[in-house]
Order: structure tokens, then C-alpha cells, then sequence
């Protein structure tokens, strides 16, 4: 039995449903990507995140010397419950943000290699307080 040939102009607008719409694989969005007017598109979360330039933020626990992740577009907050160093990843070309805080011990911060931040080789974070770093590129900065 053939099919008949619906035109756009002859659905009813409350007839198209969500539930209608077959083949959207899962974790999928529909919105334009593509400039100007036309068609809706299936696009994947990921493809949403990087367009809307969504970051992922790591919150981790540390007790012993660490050096702080360098994954691209990921804010990282560490909470140290030790004495400890957490040595910085490279300035250079890193976008992240790192928030640290230090529960409990002595917290000294270090930069990569001869990196440093704010001028100085490493930083202390006295217990209660917190410190936040972004690089500008050659050096971390206490924000």
C-alpha cells in the first residue's frame, strides 16, 4: 500500500508531537546550529555545551601532594584536609580556573616548573581560607 504525500501546510500545528519525532538518538537536543533560517537540527549535548561554552567544574578531596588537573574547559575546586603542596599544571595556554580551599594543615600552592603566581614561586593558604587562580597566559593569578 503507498503512502500519500503530506504537505507541511496541511498538519495541524498541535498534531506534531514530540513523541512523533523518531530516531533522535538519546542525549540529543533540536536547535539551530547553522546561521540564518531553516530547518531545526538534532544535535548532541556536547555539540550544546561547546556552543553555549559550557565548562565542567571537578570538585575533589586531597590529602597528600597533588598536581591539579589540566583537562581544557574545567574549572577544578580542591578541598585539602592535609598538610600538602598542589602544584599548578603549565599557565600557558590553560583557560581553567582552580579554587582551592584548605580545611585542615598547611596548604602551599605551586606553580609548574619555574611558573609562578603572582611573582612568587609558591603561595600559602592558611586553614578556613581560600584562594582562587587563573592564568594569564605565562603566570597564575590570585583572583
Amino acid at each position: 500500500m503507498a503512502r500519500a504525500k503530506i504537505r507541511t501546510e496541511d498538519i495541524i500545528d498541535t498534531q506534531v508531537t514530540l513523541a512523533k519525532q523518531a530516531d533522535m538518538a538519546t542525549a540529543s537536543v533540536v536547535y539551530r546550529k547553522t546561521p540564518g533560517t531553516g530547518v531545526p537540527e538534532v544535535q548532541s549535548l556536547t555539540t550544546l555545551k561547546t556552543d553555549l561554552a559550557v565548562w565542567s567544574v571537578l570538585t575533589n578531596n586531597i590529602a597528600v601532594n597533588t598536581t591539579a588537573g589540566a583537562t581544557a574547559n574545567t574549572d577544578y575546586v580542591y578541598f585539602t584536609t592535609a598538610t600538602l603542596t598542589l602544584t599548578l599544571p603549565t599557565a600557558v595556554g590553560n583557560s581553567n580556573r582552580y579554587t582551592v580551599k584548605c580545611v585542615a594543615g598547611v596548604l602551599t600552592i605551586d606553580g609548574a616548573g619555574a611558573e609562578t603566581i603572582d611573582g612568587t614561586a609558591t603561595i600559602s593558604v592558611a586553614v578556613e581560607d581560600s584562594v582562587d587562580l587563573i592564568s594569564n597566559g605565562t603566570e597564575w593569578k590570585v583572583v
